[in-house]
């Protein structure tokens, strides 16, 4: 874990970070270092979040690296409460509804859970300082590896950590753009061409690694897009509401979560479209508390709950 301060970070430690995350991509880092040198800087906490790019530097306090971790593990939470009702949905081909949640007895206790999760990471964004907000007593302190964690902590940990590395090559795309600026887009086109820049990086040769180390490379791919997802999930929670149909600078966060949860090459029966659709799915019910999922394949309720999002999203 950081401490709060501000001064710039070894870009070594960002390496370990993004190469944890893609092993596969070594050259390609060390060929961004060479040609884009780029900056990460540890700033001060205050209200707000504090991830962007300025020129060559990103910037990124201890304060957003907390809110970012506590939603990796809310979003595992989500997923424990709300995968019996997609898979049952999917081989029953039964609707999602108020009758089916009510036969889970647990579904309120649960839900309870990651909401207290999510509400700490509300109180997060408004405090000047990550000490200003108690830490969730079943959320474990950040550390650089799995050490201690038991198997639900360590999975937690693996898509958290390639989130993080999409949002901070999220970010690196923008600084490269700010040096190659003849090819620079309209602002809301910048951002999408981040996205995918650093969903690229972390999913195309996913199937190099995977050969290289024995792994089924569906796996692999899996792990990797559903960390792709959870990134998408912490852009959205930490956009504002007033944000989040999109202005002159950023697109309708909508778009980019279809982008970046719905295009990926992952099989149809991928337990990834489980992931996301719980993600979406609790997202959904967080604004229509009543809205009811028709029955479908996996990766069209994933696609159905995007669009329902986006049509309650002003």
């Amino acid at each position: 874990m950081f401490v709060d301060t501000n001064q710039p970070i070894d870009r070594e430690h960002i390496e370990r970070l993004l190469l944890a995350a893609a092993p596969e991509r070594k050259s390609d880092i060390q060929a961004l270092w060479d040609r884009y040198k780029p900056e990460f800087w540890l700033k001060p906490d205050k209200p707000g979040i504090t991830l962007l790019a300025k020129g060559n530097q990103i910037h990124f306090s201890a304060k957003t690296l907390a809110a970012v971790w506590f939603l990796g593990f809310a979003a595992w939470k989500i997923f424990a409460c709300h995968s019996p009702h997609l898979l049952w949905s999917f081989v029953s081909k039964q609707d999602i509804d108020d009758e089916m949640l009510r036969q889970d007895d647990g579904l309120y206790e649960a839900k309870g859970v990651f909401r207290e999760i999510l509400a700490t990471v509300e109180d997060l964004l408004k405090a000047s300082s990550l000490d200003d907000v108690n830490w969730p007593s079943d959320i474990p302190q950040q550390q650089a590896d799995k050490t201690g964690f038991d198997t639900e902590q360590q999975a937690t940990f693996d898509v958290t950590m390639i989130a993080t590395a999409y949002l901070l090559l999220h970010e690196l795309k923008h600084v490269m753009f700010s040096a190659d600026d003849a090819h620079r887009p309209e602002a809301p086109q910048e951002e999408l061409a981040c996205d995918a820049f650093a969903k690229d990086f972390l999913l195309s040769k996913s199937a190099s690694f995977a050969a290289s180390s024995c792994y089924p490379p569906g796996k692999v791919l899996t792990k990797r897009a559903m960390g792709v997802a959870l990134g998408a999930f912490i852009v959205y929670e930490l956009t504002p509401p007033e944000g989040r149909a999109g202005n002159a600078d950023y697109p309708p966060i909508c778009d980019r979560l279809e982008h970046l949860m719905t295009a990926n090459e992952v099989d149809g029966d991928s337990y990834f479209w489980d992931w996301t659709g719980t993600i979406l799915l609790a997202t959904l019910h967080r604004i229509d508390a009543g809205a009811t999922v028709p029955q479908s394949e996996p990766h069209e309720t994933c696609k159905y709950l995007i669009d329902a999002i986006r049509e309650k999203t002003f």
